[in-house]
């Protein structure tokens, strides 16, 4: 009787260790049924003066009801092309058709640089 009751136990585990790691990791499926997974920073923005001086960094800025949306347009959409998307920030705003999901393809971390932002404001690094 105890051994089930500690098989059960030990699967309840871990299994609430799997839900736990896929919150934390930001799991999500794309429209085109494909998994992707971010990374988040909190209370960041990509430094767009920076990264767009590069040249060889895109961007694209929509209107998103909810932070997941716009991850998930990350997920599911070229910026140009051929060109995936692999950072997102999102702005939230109270304002009607304020563009506040910016979306980016960045070759490199350093491409995007990083910097702080208002409370609320999250950068999501994307993999696919």
């Amino acid at each position: 009787m105890f051994p089930a009751h500690g098989h059960s136990f030990r699967a309840a585990k871990l299994l609430l260790g799997a839900l736990i790691f896929l919150q934390a990791c930001g799991c999500a499926l794309s429209s085109s049924g494909e998994t992707c997974y971010s990374r988040q920073h909190r209370d960041t923005i990509v430094n767009v003066r920076k990264a767009l001086d590069l040249q060889k960094t895109v961007m694209d800025v929509r209107k998103k009801e909810a932070e997941r949306d716009c991850i998930l347009a990350c997920c599911s959409e070229e910026l140009k092309p051929g060109i995936k998307c692999n950072m997102v920030v999102y702005k939230p705003s109270g304002q009607d058709g304020v563009e506040n999901c910016h979306l980016f393809h960045c070759e490199t971390e350093q491409d995007c640089p990083l910097m702080s932002a208002s409370p609320g404001t999250n950068t999501y690094d994307i993999f696919k």
